[in-house]
């Protein structure tokens, strides 16, 4: 993943707003998956940080415009994208709970607990691309570009369309229905069904 790692121990208590818009850092990655996506308006992702004993709260929403090719026709289709989005993200499971926590929200005087096995359980959910421990800050560390790639990614139309009565493409010879027709049989035909095609049945007078 893209690095863009901030210390959770530098985020105030009381939350932090954080904003990506550099287009570098979504086009890196859309041409590293190889994603038939153009982005035509910029990306701007908006998160809420909010530090906890076991992990991250966070809040945000990505906004922007990209084109995408229709599901149908293949012809480029601009997708508008407001989403909005919440996650906990814990800490990652390879750390005990002896791990120095951060101490600004954790009591001075707080004793350290061994992790019951539910708490084991739920660290399992964790995520060592979003969050890790730094062995020299001695901290937690959150990489806000995952997680902005995550949610765009989730954001994405599975079946894109032009248009909702888009008629997409000949199965025969590729003709886009949508700009003319074609001189192909109209009969859609299930190929599941092929062995019965030459079936004949004689009725019974």
């Amino acid at each position: 993943m893209c690095q863009l790692w901030i210390d959770v121990n530098a985020i105030p208590a009381e939350g932090k707003q954080f904003e990506i818009s550099e287009e570098k850092y979504f086009t890196d990655f859309i041409d590293k998956y190889n994603l038939d996506c153009q982005i035509t308006s910029p990306l701007k992702a908006i998160f809420f940080v909010l530090p906890q004993a076991e992990g991250c709260f966070v809040r945000g929403q990505i906004n922007g415009e990209f084109v995408l090719p229709c599901n149908r026709c293949t012809e480029d289709t601009k997708v508008t994208v407001s989403h909005s989005f919440e996650s906990f993200e814990p800490f990652p499971p390879e750390l005990s709970f002896d791990t120095p926590l951060n101490k600004h929200i954790l009591k001075s005087n707080q004793t350290t607990k061994q992790a019951t096995k539910e708490e084991q359980d739920f660290d399992l959910d964790s995520d060592s691309e979003v969050l890790r421990y730094n062995q020299k800050l001695k901290s937690f560390e959150i990489n806000l570009f995952a997680l902005a790639w995550e949610e765009f990614v989730l954001s994405l139309p599975v079946k894109p369309l032009c248009n909702t009565r888009c008629k997409g493409l000949c199965s025969e010879c590729g003709q886009n229905l949508n700009e003319a027709t074609c001189e192909c049989k109209s009969e859609i035909q299930d190929p599941r069904l092929a062995a019965l095609q030459n079936l004949h049945l004689n009725k019974k007078s």
